[in-house]
């Protein structure tokens, strides 16, 4: 049985939720305000139990949400969020065969834009809140039972996560403006955590993970701070604070 709910008041929304052999698929759609734009899709062979919720309300908010596969799938959710004008959200849950992808976008103020891409084998959670103004975060995840948080506060800051292993956790929480973070956790990085705090104007932050069972933590305060990090081999720990102005660090653990 598939469930298609939408409410548009002045907006255009495209809902598709057709499969040969799809069950219990929900799609709902609220929208309210000016020029807003939804397209929401559940199609493939088998896609079931699969739920897609998208809200908006302002002027010309854009959401994209794709939850298709040509093998069994199931149990894949998606919630978007946004409130303000111009923002962009576009969500795809593809992989094939797989079970217990989460995404949650939140925008809320200006032409910011959210993009995830969920591939990978199974229980992938994706969480995203954006507040402010030109906010861009990127998450793909195509490993399995991973974890990503991303919440950024201010104008103009940037998030980029990758994660190709399992059981890995990125966390990255930036207040301010024009910062920018950006991790990588690579095939072979199963059970590794990356957590960046930075507080201020135009701070960065990379973090690379290669081998598995690794953790870092960066936290930064104040102005145009950087940081590279790059864990090559296992077990390794290290933590990075930094507070004040233009201060560098460079991490390298083999």
């Amino acid at each position: 049985m598939k469930k298609v709910s939408i409410f548009a008041t002045t907006a255009l929304a495209f809902a598709i939720s057709s499969a040969a052999q799809a069950e219990n698929n929900s799609l709902n759609i609220d929208q309210s305000g000016t020029s807003n734009t939804s397209y929401a899709s559940q199609t493939g062979t088998t896609v079931d139990g699969s739920t897609s919720d998208i809200y908006q309300s302002g002027s010309s908010n854009n959401a994209r949400v794709a939850q298709n596969a040509n093998t069994p799938s199931e149990g894949h959710t998606s919630d978007v969020d946004q409130i303000g004008t111009g923002n962009y959200a576009e969500v795809g849950q593809s992989g094939e065969g797989q079970t217990g992808y989460t995404s949650t976008v939140s925008q809320e103020g200006n032409y910011n834009q959210a993009d995830i891409n969920q591939q990978g084998n199974y229980n992938l959670t994706s969480r995203l809140e954006q507040g402010g103004n030109d906010n861009y975060a990127l998450v793909n995840q195509v490993g399995q039972s991973s974890g990503s948080t991303i919440t950024q506060i201010g104008n103009g800051n940037y998030s980029d996560v990758y994660q190709d292993a399992t059981s890995t956790s990125s966390t990255i929480d930036q207040n301010g403006q024009y910062n920018a973070a950006e991790v990588s956790q690579s095939q072979n990085t199963g059970f590794s955590e990356s957590d960046i705090l930075q507080d201020g104007t135009g701070n960065y932050a990379n973090v690379s993970q290669i081998t598995a069972r690794s953790d870092s933590s960066i936290n930064q305060a104040g102005n145009y701070n950087a940081t590279n990090l790059t864990q090559l081999g296992s077990y390794n720990n290290s933590t990075v604070n930094q507070n004040g102005s233009s201060n560098y660090s460079e991490v390298y653990q083999n």
